[in-house]
C-alpha cells in the first residue's frame, strides 16, 4: 500500500471511517488475533478479518503516513505509559502513533 506524506489531509470522512472500527477493537469479547503454535510458522499471529480491515483502512484513510517512525518510537512509548495524552493529540501526532504501531508491527510481529 502506498504510503502518503506527512501533509496528507484527513477529512472527517476519514476519521468516521476509522472510529467505525471502534466497537471492534474496545470489545472485550472481539477476538482480534489468533496465536499459531505450529513450528513451521514464520509469523504466529494471525489477526482476524475485521483487524486487517482496520489496518487497510489506516493505509486508506491517511492515518499511515511516511516519515522516520523509527526516530519517533520513544514518543510513541510516552502514549502507551500515559495515555491520557491522546485526550490532547493533534491529527499529525495520531498519523505519527499509528503509522510507528502499524510499522513496528510489520518489523516485529505482534506489536499491535
Amino acid at each position: 500500500m502506498a504510503l502518503l506524506d506527512m501533509s496528507s489531509e484527513i477529512t472527517r470522512k476519514n476519521i468516521d471511517t476509522v472510529l467505525a472500527f471502534l466497537p471492534i477493537l474496545s470489545s472485550k469479547k472481539a477476538k482480534l488475533y489468533n496465536i499459531q503454535t505450529e513450528s513451521l510458522t514464520l509469523d504466529p499471529y494471525c489477526y482476524s478479518k475485521e483487524f486487517e480491515k482496520f489496518i487497510k483502512a489506516l493505509y486508506q484513510e491517511n492515518f499511515v503516513i511516511s516519515f522516520d517512525w523509527t526516530t519517533w518510537q520513544n514518543e510513541a512509548q510516552r502514549f502507551i505509559q500515559h495515555p491520557e495524552l491522546l485526550n490532547s493529540a493533534d491529527i499529525s501526532t495520531l498519523q505519527k502513533l499509528l503509522t510507528t504501531h502499524v510499522r513496528c508491527d510489520r518489523a516485529f510481529l505482534g506489536v499491535i
